[in-house]
């Protein structure tokens, strides 16, 4: 028979989130009971419903609580703005209501939720296992105890509960999930997207379900889809480290370099701590870097990564190929042969070393690596054959290191200028050289020496008088532009007569478009006497010429280090050693 203190209780089950709890199961339970159970039973039942607004109230004969729908209710509120002590006093009240009443199932549910509120996670499973035996179709109770499981760090246990409280409640959204989750661990995908995809639908806001479903969706190569769903979790928990890995895996199937580096990065900064994360991430965050073309950023990456990667060889294998990029062939040789020295499988390195190498007719070095492909059988006919175009090449030398010198990018300033002005000498007529020396002075901002050449060109290129005003004008335009940035004036002007702030200064020295800029801008700093003696500057000054190859200038300021005591003797003279390198 159904009483009202069963309906009362199955409507604050309901309220509560049991639902395998019933009025019906609650009256079946009663009728389960021993005779004398159901006359205590019946005899409570009857005093509870002749009360109109049911308190705390106790048995006359035993001081017991008989508990109520309002009793319960007041508890919880009591528990939820009360104090400490509030709060103790109301699970003290529980603990006797189930001291008193065993099968006060209610009872136990409440000291699950509050010890588990009060960071007891141990004694709140118990209590849902007592609560369970009252209500073994709650799903709600299976939920709760599988989320403490999941804390403890019992993944097996918790699965169980998931797994229960679906057969109960099939639309249960945290069932649906997990159980969605345990199917991708099976690698069953097709399942797993199933059951993923109705949690999401019942519950949006669940990051887990979306991550478990976003990285379901890219194992299954829908990479698109996954990263719209990933895109979802992240608003949700920002911070998730594997979310913006498997982001950025899924950016980098679907060939978008930037937003991957972008998501793989910031999954090492937020799981700079997790072993598992960092394992898989590995040089990815360098790799999507240089494909989007971001060279500095990619070897600040490897160079990071190297340190605690377990394989150090592929790391500077791979940087050699981003110096490469940067046209740095000598960083790109030196990464190159640290690979092989770390793991001599890395074999491919060395190869681009005997090509770079000879590329730049450098017959000595170049002949030291062949020596070693020649040892390994899939490089030997290759190592062979470069070997003798060495020896064919040599009888070519002095001609081609003057095209090479003229045609090669990583030739110094210096070296390609003197070559230029070297076959221009040769041969007047061409105009081909004065084209090229005015697309060098224009491209590194020198536009005086820019129209000196264009003129030149002019004369022997067939230029119109028109054309050749309209190019001249630009160039002088743009002098004047980069003089007044200089010297705060459109002519030009001895370095300690500029106008320009010191602070403006520094800003052109390091950031400038053109070369001229950020040498004339260092020369006025280096005539001021608040920088003069800055280290900074001095030191830009010698890289800026030592980077172009000019020795005698960039020997110079290594003087002028060496006199301010930025530079030791042995450590000047070593510098100026690798100028004549």
């Amino acid at each position: 028979m159904i009483t009202k203190k069963h309906i009362l209780i199955s409507a604050l089950a309901i309220a509560l989130g049991l639902s395998g709890f019933s009025a019906d199961a609650a009256a079946k339970k009663d009728t389960d009971s021993t005779k004398s159970k159901k006359q205590t039973t019946k005899q409570t039942t009857k005093k509870t419903t002749k009360e109109k607004a049911p308190k705390e109230k106790k048995a006359k004969k035993d001081n017991k609580i008989v508990p109520t729908e309002r009793f319960y209710d007041k508890m919880w509120e009591k528990y939820k703005v009360g104090n400490k002590d509030d709060r103790a006093e109301v699970i003290k009240t529980l603990k006797k209501v189930v001291k008193d009443s065993p099968d006060e199932y209610m009872a136990y549910y409440y000291l699950g939720v509050m010890s588990n509120e009060e960071g007891q996670s141990g004694p709140a499973l118990k209590y849902y296992e007592m609560a369970l035996a009252g209500f073994p179709k709650s799903s709600d109770i299976h939920i709760r105890m599988a989320k403490i499981l999941d804390e403890k760090k019992k993944k097996e246990e918790a699965d169980e509960h998931y797994v229960k409280a679906l057969e109960i409640e099939k639309d249960n959204p945290n069932a649906l999930s997990r159980v969605g989750i345990i199917e991708l661990e099976k690698k069953n995908y097709e399942k797993a997207a199933a059951y993923l995809i109705k949690a999401k639908d019942l519950q949006p806001d669940n990051s887990a379900t979306l991550k478990a479903l976003g990285e379901t969706w890219f194992e299954q190569g829908k990479y698109s889809d996954a990263i719209k769903i990933l895109e979802q979790a992240l608003l949700f928990d920002a911070q998730d480290a594997k979310t913006h890995l498997l982001l950025g895996k899924a950016y980098e199937k679907n060939n978008n370099s930037e937003k991957a580096a972008q998501h793989i990065e910031l999954a090492g900064k937020y799981g700079k701590k997790d072993e598992e994360i960092a394992g898989a991430i590995g040089y990815d965050i360098a790799r999507n870097f240089t494909k989007s073309g971001r060279y500095e950023e990619a070897l600040a990456a490897y160079k990071k990564e190297i340190k605690k990667n377990d394989d150090p060889a592929l790391g500077y294998f791979e940087m050699g190929e981003v110096f490469e990029k940067l046209e740095d062939e000598k960083n790109a040789i030196k990464a190159y042969q640290k690979a092989y020295e770390l793991d001599k499988k890395q074999i491919q390195g060395i190869f681009r070393c005997a090509e770079i190498y000879q590329a730049n007719n450098d017959k000595e070095n170049a002949e030291k690596m062949l020596k070693i492909l020649k040892g390994k059988a899939e490089y030997k006919e290759q190592a062979v054959e470069m070997i003798e175009s060495l020896k064919r090449d040599e009888k070519e030398k002095a001609d081609r290191e003057l095209k090479e010198k003229l045609s090669s990018k990583s030739t110094k300033d210096a070296d390609l200028e003197a070559a230029y002005l070297e076959s221009y000498a040769a041969n007047k007529k061409d105009s081909s050289i004065p084209e090229k020396l005015y697309e060098f002075y224009k491209d590194r901002g020198y536009y005086d020496e820019a129209i000196k050449w264009y003129r030149k060109y002019a004369k022997v290129g067939g230029v119109t008088e028109a054309g050749k005003k309209s190019v001249e004008q630009e160039l002088k335009d743009k002098l004047e532009q980069d003089n007044y940035s200089l010297f705060g004036s459109k002519s030009d002007d001895k370095p300690s007569k500029s106008k320009v702030a010191s602070d403006d200064l520094m800003n052109l020295a390091f950031n400038a478009d053109n070369d001229r800029q950020k040498e004339i801008a260092l020369q006025i700093l280096l005539s001021r006497k608040e920088t003069k003696e800055d280290r900074k500057v001095v030191e830009a000054m010698v890289k800026f010429y030592e980077e172009r190859g000019k020795v005698k200038e960039a020997t110079k300021y290594i003087n002028q280090m060496k006199k301010l005591g930025f530079l030791s003797d042995a450590e000047a003279k070593d510098r100026k050693a690798r100028l004549k390198e």
